[in-house]
């Protein structure tokens, strides 16, 4: 027989507790009581796992949660992650600053109602054991933008050992690149955002699944001259799909960026705003 692994924790209100960590996180009830040598509570869990969640209240013992106390949940699918996160802020988890800076790179931290940390992960705990360091995504989506804005003679470069990206190019500080900077094997180079099919292709994906026909067609003649990128954003937001539209430009270049990474042998952290 296999152990299991209970985590009990104090909380003001169990039926607070209850909604947020069902509504939010996806745990089931495993069982209730009350008036159990003057504490009440619930149990919460998922099935097969080999843990549960023991939400308690006692008289005059108030939750204290520490920033360093983290009930960290592990989600190796992206979609799951990402759903989930969006479901912990509905239920009224509220997002917070990450305890270290490894946190901020692999995952999303909330506080429940009682100040707890919740945090969830993208990855199998068990992938911590991967040497290789992890590129923050934000930094990588600047890259991206640093590369693609002010002329080919910029470029961002990401080392292979440490995850950092260095910046270099008429606007940026060539005297700061390592010395190594050219070896292909300890650096690889950020591409343009047209290498990724993030221009006009990916306008036109989103006018053809998006937008109806006669705006669509209206969209396709400013690109005949320049500045149509600047004109096309506005035409969005006279029409009140500019938000749409950044939206649609933002999970496409996550995963044109995660793509590329999973080439050249990156890993990539995740976005801090996931939904």
């Amino acid at each position: 027989m296999q152990p299991h692994l209970r985590i009990a924790r104090p909380v003001s209100d169990p039926a607070q507790a209850e909604r947020q960590y069902v509504e939010g996180l996806g745990l089931r009830v495993l069982g209730r009581f009350s008036a159990d040598d003057g504490c009440d509570g619930v149990m919460l869990g998922l099935d097969g796992a080999g843990w549960h969640l023991e939400f308690t209240r006692r008289g005059g013992h108030a939750p204290a949660p520490a920033p360093a106390d983290l009930l960290v949940l592990c989600l190796p699918d992206r979609a799951d992650w990402e759903q989930r996160c969006r479901q912990a802020e509905a239920a009224g988890f509220v997002p917070v600053a990450p305890f270290s800076a490894w946190w901020a790179r692999h995952a999303c931290s909330f506080v429940d109602a009682d100040g707890g940390r919740v945090v969830l992960q993208h990855g199998d705990w068990q992938a911590q054991a991967d040497a290789r360091p992890v590129v923050g995504y934000d930094a990588l989506e600047q890259a991206l933008h640093w590369t693609s804005t002010y002329g080919d003679d910029q470029r961002a470069l990401v080392s292979r050992a440490s995850g950092e990206i260095f910046l270099g190019g008429i606007y940026g500080a060539e005297g700061d690149l390592p010395a190594d900077v050219g070896d292909p094997a300890l650096y690889v180079a950020v591409p343009h955002r047209h290498d990724l099919d993030l221009g006009r292709p990916l306008v036109r994906r989103f006018c053809t699944e998006q937008l109806p026909p006669e705006l669509a067609g209206r969209v396709e003649g400013l690109f005949r001259r320049a500045g149509a990128y600047a004109r096309f954003k506005e035409l969005l937001q006279r029409q009140g799909l500019l938000d749409a539209w950044l939206a649609y430009e933002a999970r496409a270049t996550e995963r044109a960026l995660r793509g590329w990474c999973a080439t050249v042998g990156l890993v990539l952290g995740p976005r801090r705003d996931p939904g």
